[in-house]
Formats: structure tokens, C-alpha cells, sequence
């Protein structure tokens, strides 16, 4: 069983294959576990590769497929419920300040934020960066980043040496790679 807390909602998400259970854990491992929080969301991924409690009831046709769209699932679950504002932008932390890299997809917000964190910034997110309205501040959400092998080679990274998964040719880096990852909300500055 994975337990999940993910924009203060804690998911436990039960899975029949334990081979996919671990690809899943892996793709989730930067959301903080939280077991004194109750539950809000239990789904369960079936042996015939089904996602159910995690919006409309998906079947999937490969575990390959199954992991990104259960990613796409539970962000955008605990997106729409959060009372954040969700950008699509890459955040890291220097201090208590943080940069946000704003920008389509595809036009190299990974490969920085990757960069900047080789120079000791702290990791809050790759893809999406939820601001409270409210306080300003960025919650950390460190979905995996996910670089494609050209960016690994413009990086020198050894993918080897990271702790990852691959997924439709991309390399999901786990946050455990990192030396810092941010653990308490940033505040965007004006």
C-alpha cells in the first residue's frame, strides 16, 4: 500500500502487482508520507491494470501507461482540491527566496532547474508550482523531474548514478538524487 500526502491530502492507494507498486512508489517518493493525517482519497490500482478512486476509472495497456497516467491522476487530483493557484512552472529554493522558471514545455525548465540544483539550490518542483493566493508562499511538490537523455548528456550526468525509473523514454529522477529538497513553503516575492 502507498501513502501518500500530497497539497494536504494524504491518498493511500492500494496496488495488486507489487513490480508496479514499486515503479509507483518511486514516482511518488518526493510527497511526504503522513500517516497521522486521515485519509481523504483511497484508490486501488487492480492486476488487469485499472486505476480506480482517482477520478474516472482508467484501464490502462501497459504498466508504462498505467504509472503516467496514475502520476497525472493523483497531481491533478490534489491540484483541484488544493485551494492553490497552479502554475506550470519549475521551482527552486536559495535560502528562503525561490526562482520560478516559467514556460511552455519543452523550452528547457528541467535542464535548469537540474543545473541549478548541481549548484546547491533546493528542489520544491519540476512541473507544477501551487501558490496559495492567500500567504504567497509555494508549497514544495516535487514530482519527479523528468529529463530526457539529451539533457542528461548537456548536464554530464550519469543517469546510473541517480536513482530513477524510466517512463516512455524520459528519465524520472527521484528526489533522494538531490543533496536538498525543500520541506516548508517559499514565499514569492513581488
Amino acid at each position: 500500500m502507498l501513502d501518500i500526502s500530497l497539497l494536504d491530502r494524504r491518498y493511500q492507494i492500494t496496488c495488486e502487482r507489487p513490480e508496479l507498486e514499486t515503479t509507483l512508489a518511486t514516482l511518488t517518493s518526493g510527497f511526504h508520507q503522513n500517516p497521522t493525517r486521515p485519509v481523504d482519497v483511497e484508490a486501488d490500482i487492480t492486476a488487469d491494470l485499472q486505476i480506480r478512486g482517482l477520478g474516472p476509472q482508467t484501464r490502462c495497456e501497459s504498466t508504462e501507461q498505467l504509472a503516467i497516467g496514475f502520476e497525472h491522476a493523483l497531481l491533478h487530483d490534489a491540484l483541484v482540491a488544493s485551494s492553490c493557484l497552479p502554475l506550470h512552472a519549475a521551482v527552486v529554493g536559495i535560502h528562503d527566496r525561490i526562482t520560478m522558471l516559467v514556460g511552455q514545455s519543452g523550452v528547457g525548465k528541467t535542464t535548469v532547474t537540474l543545473g541549478l540544483l548541481g549548484r546547491g539550490c533546493s528542489f520544491l518542483s519540476d512541473e507544477a508550482a501551487p501558490i496559495d493566493p492567500e500567504t504567497g508562499h509555494v508549497p514544495p511538490f516535487p514530482r519527479c523531474p523528468a529529463a530526457s537523455q539529451e539533457t542528461m548528456r548537456l548536464l554530464n550526468v550519469d543517469p546510473e548514478a541517480l536513482r530513477h525509473i524510466v517512463l516512455a523514454g524520459v528519465f524520472c529522477i527521484s528526489h533522494e538524487s538531490f543533496s536538498s529538497v525543500a520541506d516548508s513553503p517559499h514565499r514569492v516575492d513581488a
